[in-house]
């Protein structure tokens, strides 16, 4: 029993032995499952932030991927619009050239139009400077017509002897000998050229294109020529002149400088040759009558110094008296053909409404050929009172220089505003005293150099009239000058028109 109890108690004591050992192992277990478990949750936990990582680290990699795939895109993009670039800067270089090509173009053009301009200029200044050698061939004629009145009827037309064909002729010396118009031009142009210091051929060249040119410098031609006289400029201002008064660049070789300079020294030399004859002019007319320009309501009177085709037909003058309006109503005298005003320009190239006396204008006229009108007609307005004509007038004339007597029967020529025409002095009628204001003699054989007289006068060309004014009415249109060979040897002034 007690055995039996000792190994009970053994038993019992070996039991709690294999609990106490149980237990321990049990313990020692559950701590190890523990730590495992720890360890299976940390491993799960960095497993569970690698696969987070990993997925940051797909979702970066995707990203750039796609911003790759944007970044190739861009470059594609970039390429393309490189390639557009390069190809609107080859656009743009292109239409660059082009556009060089243009202004270069147009440079070409502003240059031609420019020497277009200056040519222009040039010829009008010669053409004016070349008045004086024609109108030496024009009294050449007249002179020769003149002394063969009394022999022969053949009279020599110096329309149908100058011109072109002619001028040709005798540059060429072809077929002027025995012909006497011709060898009397060739005579004339040979002692121009030599008194202007220019060849023959040189003055030839220039007249062959008078034709083609209008005298729209005359005024400024005029104003340089007394400028110079009056040593207001010289020689070396003569380009920059024209310049100034016509708005062109001039353009001109030295040869064509050199042959305008002597043109304007001959020119220049004939006007001092008349300065006397021209202030005797002067004193012998009242100046209040004469260069007073005042505004009143004289009629309209325009005498023409030029006509020319510009789409309609423009003249050219001064106004002596009254005013026009564009729309009035004229009469071209003295073949009293009706026209109207259109346009009015001054002499500046300057448009206007209306003009007074005392300017220079162009007027473009409606309704009237360019040939229907001649120099030395007269513009007036319809409803005003007409121009005057005649063939047969009563004058008194002042023989300024002559070298022989002038008696009844005498041929000359009749310069009075713009017109020129031939004239036989018909009768004298007495000679007068200015300054006593009393007849010295009547019905006087001749008149001479120094001597006034009354004498009536008639146009050479049967038939023929031209305007004319009585001087006490309008003094500019019935003072006039009479010329024998060119040179002005008398005065005078409109008394009565008898037909």
């Amino acid at each position: 029993m007690a055995m039996e109890n000792f190994f009970n108690g053994q038993k019992e004591y070996d039991n709690d032995d294999n609990d106490n050992v149980l237990n321990r192992s049990n313990s020692s277990t559950f701590s190890k499952n523990d730590k495992n478990q720890n360890k299976n949750k940390e491993l799960h936990n960095i497993i569970e932030n690698l696969h987070y990582e990993n997925k940051i680290i797909n979702d970066f990699v995707k990203d750039l991927h796609d911003e790759n795939k944007n970044l190739v895109s861009g470059i594609k993009d970039l390429q393309c619009g490189n390639k557009n670039l390069f190809s609107f800067i080859k656009d743009l270089n292109d239409e660059k050239k082009k556009l060089n090509d243009k202004i270069d173009k147009l440079k070409d053009n502003i240059d031609e139009l420019e020497k277009k301009s200056s040519n222009r200029v040039l010829k009008e200044v010669f053409a004016y400077l070349l008045i004086p050698c024609i109108e030496q061939i024009k009294n050449g004629f007249d002179q020769m017509n003149k002394e063969k009145k009394g022999i022969s009827q053949q009279y020599y037309e110096f329309r149908k002897y100058y011109n072109t064909c002619t001028l040709k002729m005798i540059k060429y010396k072809n077929k002027i000998i025995n012909n006497e118009p011709l060898t009397l031009i060739s005579e004339i142009i040979e002692k121009f050229s030599n008194e202007a210091k220019l060849s023959t051929d040189e003055l030839i060249e220039l007249l062959l294109e008078e034709n083609k040119r209008n005298y729209n410098t005359h005024d400024f031609i005029e104003d340089y020529i007394d400028d110079f006289i009056y040593g207001e400029c010289t020689e070396n201002d003569l380009i920059q002149y024209i310049e100034d008064k016509s708005d062109v660049n001039i353009i001109i070789t030295n040869n064509e400088k050199d042959l305008l300079i002597k043109l304007m020294r001959f020119n220049i030399a004939h006007r001092q040759k008349l300065i006397p004859i021209q202030s005797t002019v002067i004193n012998y007319f009242d100046d209040s009558q004469i260069f007073n320009y005042y505004i009143d309501d004289s009629p309209f009177r325009m005498p023409i110094i030029k006509q020319y085709k510009d789409m309609d037909t423009i003249v050219m003058g001064k106004i002596e008296y009254g005013s026009c309006h564009i729309g009035d109503q004229c009469l071209i005298m003295p073949n009293r053909k009706l026209v109207k005003i259109m346009n009015i320009y001054y002499d500046n190239g300057i448009e206007t409404d209306s003009c007074i006396c005392g300017k220079n204008v162009r007027l473009k006229l409606k309704n009237v050929e360019e040939q229907d009108i001649s120099s030395g007609f007269i513009l007036c307005h319809v409803h005003q009172e007409p121009c005057s004509v005649g063939r047969i007038f009563e004058a008194q004339i002042n023989i300024l220089e002559h070298k022989s007597n002038i008696y009844p029967g005498y041929s000359t020529v009749l310069h009075i505003h713009t017109a020129v025409a031939k004239i036989q002095l018909k009768k004298l009628i007495r000679l007068i005293d200015v300054e006593k204001n009393k007849t010295t003699q009547e019905n006087p054989t001749f008149i001479t150099q120094n001597q006034v007289a009354i004498a009536i006068f008639e146009l050479s060309q049967d038939k023929q009239v031209i305007c004319m004014e009585l001087f006490n009415r309008f003094p500019r249109l019935g003072q006039f000058t009479l010329q024998d060979d060119g040179r002005t040897f008398a005065v005078g002034k409109v008394l009565k028109i008898i037909n």
